[in-house]
């Protein structure tokens, strides 16, 4: 997964990118002005073309700022579901209130530290999370309902199947956390698949 910092200040890059380091990303960009970000946002000027998945901007980086970078990303079709995390003033919670309108996923108040960056990745794990555990919910209370027409063992385990990839791609998040391995196996032992959840 791509993590890209767009900050004016090298010095700010650095802590990022050493903090990020610590919590278990490896492959980690960088970005000096809004029109470097956009590029790093939609892969046109990274690596291979690699589209960034995380994204953290500074509110007030030159050229497209940190928040016109939000909106633009929330409105282009391949970006839109990308993780955005605005680093903004403590003093300028306005910042705050703009930036949760125009969809952010969640703001970090400068100087960011370990313990801040892992709480916000955190969150936004447990969110993503969450949202495949309410498809399986959803999933299982409509075969309760369409008993009479019982899924075949191979679909049972392709459905499973299905549902522990999105709960292990959740991971890519936060890949510090041992949460999605365990909502893995316990979505596996909800299909009774005992033998495939123990190897987790």
């Amino acid at each position: 997964m791509r993590v890209l910092i767009a900050d004016p200040v090298g010095a700010t890059r650095t802590a990022l990118r050493g903090y990020l380091s610590r919590l278990g990303f490896q492959d980690i960009c960088e970005a000096g002005d809004g029109g470097e970000a956009w590029g790093g946002i939609t892969g046109e000027s990274s690596p291979g073309r690699k589209r960034a998945e995380i994204v953290f901007a500074d509110w007030d980086i030159p050229g497209l700022s940190g928040y016109d970078l939000l909106k633009k990303t929330r409105s282009t079709k391949d970006t839109k579901k990308t993780l955005f995390i605005l680093l903004v003033d403590e003093e300028k919670r306005e910042q705050i209130m703009a930036a949760a309108q125009a969809g952010v996923d969640e703001c970090v108040v400068k100087p960011g530290t370990l313990d801040v960056l892992r709480e916000k990745l955190l969150h936004l794990l447990l969110g993503r999370l969450a949202v495949v555990k309410k498809a399986l919910d959803e999933y299982l209370d409509r075969m309760d309902l369409s008993a009479e027409n019982p899924e075949t063992e191979t679909e049972r385990r392709t459905i499973a199947s299905r549902f522990v990839k999105q709960a292990l791609n959740s991971g890519e998040v936060a890949p510090f956390s041992l949460l999605p391995m365990t909502e893995a196996a316990k979505m596996l032992i909800r299909f009774h698949m005992y033998p495939e959840a123990e190897k987790f």
